[in-house]
């Protein structure tokens, strides 16, 4: 069925909109579960890296670039050396969330902890100690907000399945 128009039309007149079909549905519900699963990874990467064992080390330098027309964000590049079983290593990962801070407070805090040729904490991963960041960032509501997520998706697809169940079944046509 196609729509016509006729401009100028009336703008008090509803324009007729077509229904979602199930499909539609269970690709939004199928969208919202691969986001969620990939939220509680974040969330499972950073509560692994909050318990890794601890280094000290030295910035060897520092730079906080602000992103975006407004600088709300800011990425953190820095660069650090650290010593593990004596050998030295270097860093350049600041947090494990892309190296990103939000507003010019957090950019302001960076710049007073983390002076060029002052002494830091670094976190390590045991396993392969070349993976490191100076500030972890981990929080249970990653997991919270990757749960409800979750659900909606799980909606979502509960609603394309039932638009499923209830479509209209077409007879075969008689010979």
């Amino acid at each position: 069925m196609r729509y016509k128009y006729n401009y100028p039309r009336d703008p008090k007149e509803e324009v007729p909109t077509k229904p979602w079909k199930w499909q539609h549905l269970v690709i939004v519900g199928v969208v919202f579960i691969v986001f969620s699963l990939y939220i509680i990874r974040g969330y499972y990467w950073s509560e692994r890296a909050a318990n890794w064992p601890k280094a000290n080390g030295v910035i060897t330098g520092i730079e906080i670039r602000p992103l975006g027309a407004q600088g709300n964000h800011h990425q953190v590049l820095i660069w650090y050396d650290y010593t593990v079983k004596n050998v030295v290593l270097k860093g350049d990962s600041f947090n494990n969330l892309q190296n990103r801070i939000g507003g010019n407070d957090d950019a302001e805090r960076v710049k007073k902890k983390f002076q060029k040729s002052g002494p830091c904490t670094v976190f390590y991963n045991p396993e392969n100690h070349e993976e490191s960041y100076l500030e972890v960032f981990h929080s249970d509501d990653l997991f919270y907000i990757g749960i409800e997520v979750m659900v909606i998706g799980c909606c979502w697809l509960l609603a394309g399945y039932l638009k499923y169940k209830r479509r209209p079944i077409q007879e075969p046509n008689a010979i």
